[in-house]
């Protein structure tokens, strides 16, 4: 048979099939199929598909006109493959006013809109409520005659006319909707729709194989539109539907497929194993993140947002994440005390998963807690003054906190800081002609740790306050009466001063002379505690005073060779005035004192530096 007398070259959005039976129509044959018979090819889906160019020359195309139409149909080939209508026809009734054709993407079995006038595809007849199907006669008329052209479609939403654009290669801006991808992610979108929407409910048990496609457009649309509502406000939708997916799945389940299903596996195959919808992915991610409590191994090629941290964690990670050795941690976990979520992963071992939550608790409770440097930090005291700190009550240690998952040290951190408040709230301020600090009240001048830590409870419980500060960190700074911490503290109070023993030995007085001068007020002595006991010291500045006023018989005596009852009887015997004896049990005196003008004047020197004058 030669070619067929009227030809005309086919549109270039025009189905092969539809142009096939508009070419039969205008040259007379019953169908399409009697045409292709005629110019003797096989009326078969293989032969429309290898054998295109062929027969469209057999008909009497041009060879511009094959390839220019070859162009775009070979671009259509992967989808009339996977996603082509087998049986029903639907066509957009403003399209098909334009130009009485079949548009390639009304086959698209997931397509229900027009993206150029904004309805919905009609694939049933309004007259007789019978479907569209592809071996009617006419392309504008149904075969119960009706024109489907005076047909009136409801409208489309804009995320339907988003959608069937997309899957058809159009990427026109569709106003309100926001992509999830670019020109190399769509061709992946009526994959995500069909695997998504298929396996949309949790509950549902279909597995990962072959998913039946949706025969009419009411059926697409119900398989769609759940997916397409997520995608409309994709980050917080998706997220929202994977929380429930995990909330919905196994929850004996500790890897992803076994909580999350075949959805997960359709998820994972058309956006992760093909790269598409990077998005899409993230967001998936970050929702994993968030609330899957099991094992994630090797993150499985997830890509969570910047900075997104795991929910749920194992033991070695909340371990570390805390600041703990595994051991430790696991015993809270034996002991109950520290929430997790136990599964079997195998026959001998468990899985253990911990909340980030319950792990930054425990972190903040460790922080409540500090070693002694930090809080010798704090309070700016050096150890030994911390150690009386402890030795007093005041600072209390916990010294098995590093078996504890909530201890991070041995003293509780709240304490010290309320030393210093406590502290500065005592102050009374007042002039003091001799003060210390706090840090100079110390066992260095003194072995009486037990007036120290006397000291200490009388200081923090405010009845010894200090009289000011010059140092605003810590405790170190604040300033004490001398007088005060010398009627705790004794020789720790006092920067160089002799017990009335230690005067006697250090002079080779007696001390029986030494308590005696005391006694009487003519050597000035200071009451202070030593050892928890009161006793009297002598300072420096005393000792001197007494030097410069007195003369002890003794220091005569032995500095001529005598006996002090000699000397003594001399003195007497030349009008010289003895003071500060103080008689024994023997019945003897001891302790004999002159005063230095007297020992001046009998020897003379008083006369004669007045005639030198």
């Amino acid at each position: 048979m030669s070619a067929l007398l009227d030809c005309p070259a086919p549109h270039l959005d025009e189905r092969l099939a539809g142009y096939l039976r508009r070419l039969a129509l205008r040259n007379g044959y019953a169908g399409w199929r009697d045409m292709v018979r005629a110019v003797e090819f096989k009326p078969t889906t293989a032969v429309m598909e290898n054998h295109i160019e062929a027969l469209l020359s057999a008909l009497g195309l041009s060879q511009d006109k094959i390839h220019s139409f070859l162009v775009t149909e070979m671009k259509w080939q992967p989808i009339r493959r996977n996603f082509e209508r087998k049986r029903y026809e639907p066509i957009c009734v403003p399209c098909l006013q334009e130009s009485e054709h079949l548009r390639r993407e009304w086959s698209h079995c997931l397509v229900v809109a027009c993206p150029n006038h904004g309805v919905e595809l009609i694939d049933r007849c309004p007259s007789c409520s019978e479907m569209l199907e592809n071996t009617r006669t006419g392309i504008a008329f149904c075969d119960c005659g009706f024109d489907l052209r005076f047909a009136k479609p409801s409208r489309s939403t804009p995320i339907q006319c988003w959608s069937s654009a997309r899957m058809s290669g159009d990427m026109r801006t569709i106003e309100t909707i926001n992509e999830i991808g670019g020109a190399v992610d769509y061709p992946h979108l009526a994959n995500l729709l069909l695997q998504l929407g298929t396996r949309f409910d949790p509950k549902s048990k279909i597995g990962p194989g072959a998913v039946a496609r949706p025969k009419t457009v009411q059926e697409t649309l119900s398989l769609i539109e759940p997916v397409l509502a997520i995608l409309e406000d994709v980050r917080p939708r998706l997220a929202a539907h994977v929380s429930a997916r995990f909330a919905e799945g196994d929850q004996g389940a500790f890897n992803l497929s076994g909580r999350l299903g075949a959805w997960y596996t359709a998820l994972d195959n058309v956006c992760r194993k093909t790269g598409a919808f990077p998005i899409v992915w993230e967001i998936f991610s970050d929702a994993v993140f968030e609330n899957f409590d099991g094992l994630i191994r090797g993150q499985t090629g997830l890509t969570p947002t910047l900075g997104k941290k795991r929910q749920f964690l194992g033991v070695s990670e909340s371990a570390k994440l805390i600041g703990v050795g595994k051991s430790v941690l696991k015993n809270a976990i034996a002991e109950r005390k520290m929430p997790v979520r136990v599964g079997r992963e195998g026959i001998s071992y468990a899985v253990c998963m911990l909340a980030r939550a319950d792990c930054e608790a425990a972190i903040r409770s460790r922080r409540e807690w500090m070693s002694r440097t930090e809080a010798m930090d704090v309070l700016g005291v050096p150890s030994a003054t911390l150690q009386h700190l402890i030795d007093a009550g005041i600072v209390r240690t916990d010294e098995t906190w590093d078996r504890s998952l909530f201890k991070g040290g041995p003293i509780n951190a709240s304490v010290v800081h309320s030393l210093c408040e406590r502290l500065a709230g005592f102050v009374r301020v007042r002039d003091e002609p001799h003060t210390m600090t706090f840090n100079q009240i110390n066992a260095r001048r003194t072995v009486d740790i037990k007036a120290i830590v006397s000291l200490f409870q009388a200081v923090f419980s405010g009845e010894v306050c200090p009289v000011g500060r010059v140092d605003r960190v810590g405790l170190g700074g604040y300033v004490f009466s001398y007088t005060d911490v010398k009627n705790y503290l004794g020789t720790a109070a006092l920067q160089s001063g002799l017990t009335l023993t230690q005067l006697s030995t250090a002079t080779g007085w007696k001390y029986e002379s030494v308590a005696g001068w005391a006694n009487q007020g003519l050597l000035e002595t200071e009451v202070a505690l030593l050892q928890g006991r009161q006793a009297r010291i002598v300072t420096a500045p005393a000792l001197a005073r007494f030097r410069k006023e007195w003369v002890p018989i003794a220091d005569l005596a032995a500095a001529g060779g005598s006996k002090g009852s000699a000397v003594t009887k001399h003195l007497a015997a030349g009008g010289i005035e003895i003071l500060g004896q103080s008689p024994q049990k023997n019945g003897t005196v001891r302790g004999g004192l002159i005063r230095l003008s007297d020992l001046v004047e009998m020897a003379g020197l008083a006369k004669r530096s007045a005639k030198d004058t």
